[in-house]
């Protein structure tokens, strides 16, 4: 994972007792950022199950009403 938080991928095989890494590629897919993994493949390597962040939106301000069972007794 980078450090922006998109998933890379590479092609790596085995080359007698090595490990052969080929060009590290970014795919399009950004996972959530967290300390725990947020992602995981299957064992074929085929596909991935991914925690994506949510996107922002703006939203309407919350209200917050203290002590409203004196609300309540004044009626």
């Amino acid at each position: 994972m980078a450090l922006d938080g998109t998933l890379m991928a590479a092609d790596v095989s085995i080359k007698g007792s090595g490990i052969e890494v080929g060009t590290v590629r970014p795919l399009p897919i950004t996972v959530a950022r967290n300390r725990n993994w947020m992602y995981d493949v299957t064992p074929d390597g085929q596909r991935f199950l991914v925690a994506t962040p949510i996107e922002q939106t703006s939203s309407e301000p919350i209200t917050l009403v203290q002590n409203w069972t004196a609300l309540l007794k004044k009626k």
